[in-house]
This record gives C-alpha cells, structure tokens and sequence, in this order.
C-alpha cells in the first residue's frame, strides 16, 4: 500500500473499506512496503536510512487504521521481506497494487500469484506519453512497460 500522496492514500482507505465491507469478497492480505527512507550524508558515501526502523526478521505485523473503516492486519517490511515471505503462501483471485511504480509490480506479479493484477494509477508516474518519469537505463523503461501491460 502507497499512501504518497493525499489522494492516493484516500483512494486506498476507500478500497479497503469497500473491500472490508462485501460479503463476498475476502481480503487475503495488506502488504506494506516500506521504500521511502531518509538520505544521510552527502556525495557518494550518502546512506539511506528508512523513517521508521525496518523489521529485521521478515515483515512485522501492524495493525492499520482505515479511514472511516475498521482496523485491519497488514505486513510491513522492504521489498526484499515481502517478496521472499510472500513468494508461496499467498494466492489471490485478483492482486490489487495500489501503485504503478516498477518495483510495486515487480513484487506484485513475482510474488503474489493471482488470476488477475491491477493497478492503481492515479498519476503520471507511468512510463508512457509525456509524463513518464526519466529511467536510468532504457531496459528499465521497457521493463516497466512490459509489467504494465500484463496488469489490468
């Protein structure tokens, strides 16, 4: 779950609490990955050190408030914990990312096996039309497009 940004973070919560509230739909599981982090230091010697203490044992579990909703349980943890926790227990009829950056889907799709992937996209971050953000490489921008295409 992304919450950068207001209107991301409040459509989430609303597809949570909608999510929450059908009968018929079970929600299997909330994985929160933690990938922003604050830059220390200058120069080439610059470290990343995240805002919040990253579990050291694979994904810790939190108790998330929804907005207007109930408390759900959800995992926290970096790409890498998510990934190797999540990689053969987890199966969905639909995986529900709710960003479109690269890694978001490369975890998604590599991950969590599910009938369908969607995606939620609700800004220009996306490697198509003008507003794809610039790529270090120009196989990195392809990669995000082949990922896209596969999510609905």
């Amino acid at each position: 779950v992304s919450s950068a940004g207001n209107g991301r973070k409040y459509a989430t919560h609303a597809l949570l609490r909608c999510l929450l509230s059908a009968a018929d739909v079970q929600v299997v599981a909330v994985l929160v990955l933690d990938w922003q982090a604050t830059r220390v230091g200058g120069g080439a010697g610059a470290e990343r050190v995240p805002n919040t203490p990253l579990p050291t044992m694979g994904p810790e579990p939190l108790q998330v408030q929804v907005h207007r909703g109930p408390e759900v349980l959800a995992w926290r943890g970096d790409y890498v914990q998510l990934l190797v926790a999540s990689a053969s227990d987890l199966v969905a009829d639909v995986v529900i990312a709710t960003a479109a950056r690269r890694d978001v889907l490369n975890l998604a799709h590599g991950a969590l096996p599910g009938a369908r992937h969607v995606a939620m996209a609700h800004d220009y971050s996306l490697p198509y039309g003008p507003w794809g953000p610039a790529q270090a490489s120009p196989r990195a921008g392809d990669l995000h497009r082949q990922l896209l295409d596969r999510t609905v």
